[in-house]
């Protein structure tokens, strides 16, 4: 009788312990929760990074056109900063 009630504690004791491990590990400063975030996180950063580098890398050939090619810096004149050539006139056409 007194083995079976040891049996029982000691059983009962051991789910206490591995319940309360369990807890810590998943819950703690550096447990495993925060870890699965924080390398989501760091996952989503990279992609950021790879983001923005494709993007640095497409500007850095748009530069090289531009100090290349004459007559893409006078389109881009034209477009975005509405300016005109020599011996030319500017048409307004008012839209009603």
């Amino acid at each position: 009788m007194k083995s079976d009630k040891l049996k029982i504690v000691k059983r009962i004791l051991i789910i206490v312990i591995l319940l309360i491990s369990v807890i810590f590990l998943l819950f703690n400063e550096h447990g495993i929760i925060k870890y699965l975030r924080l390398s989501s996180e760091v996952d989503a950063l990279n992609k950021e990074i790879s983001d923005i580098n494709s993007r640095i890398d497409s500007l850095e050939k748009e530069i090289g056109l531009y100090k290349n090619d004459l007559d893409k810096i006078e389109k881009a004149a034209r477009e975005k900063f509405r300016m005109k050539g020599e011996n030319e006139e500017v048409l307004i056409i008012d839209e009603k």
